[in-house]
């Protein structure tokens, strides 16, 4: 088994147990981080029968995928998962957001603010 393919797993069977909750799911390969943003906040936040189980995921990763890492994070979180490589809930188990979304698309913004040209218009008073 991958490590996509454990975070995956694990994510359905939290889905099943916490059908509240919803992960947005990120692999940065450059810097072999598994990202996992939690929703809602209420429930990442005050459930503690879910913190013991993410607790649980997180053990059982870095045990088995020594030279990589998972985070989980809020949605109220600095660190948040933009575009993901797939969304896990109750209604809408694993969708995999690479099959619906351009992989360019991530990057295309880019070009599109670049090609923008911003004017520079000095609106101050002289005295």
């Amino acid at each position: 088994m991958t490590s996509k393919e454990f975070v995956t797993t694990k994510l359905n069977g939290l889905v099943d147990v916490y059908p509240s909750l919803t992960f947005k799911y990120k692999f940065l390969s450059n810097e072999n981080i598994h990202l996992i943003e939690v929703i809602p906040f209420s429930e990442y936040s005050n459930n503690r029968d879910y913190l013991a189980s993410e607790g649980s995921v997180v053990y059982e990763f870095e045990n088995t995928f020594l030279q990589e890492e998972i985070l989980f994070v809020s949605e109220d979180s600095i660190t948040r998962v933009e575009i993901p490589d797939s969304i896990i809930s109750k209604n809408n188990v694993s969708i995999f957001m690479d099959t619906m979304i351009d992989p360019e698309y991530e990057y295309g913004y880019i070009e599109i603010l670049n090609s923008i040209e911003i004017q520079n218009n000095n609106y101050a008073l002289a005295a």
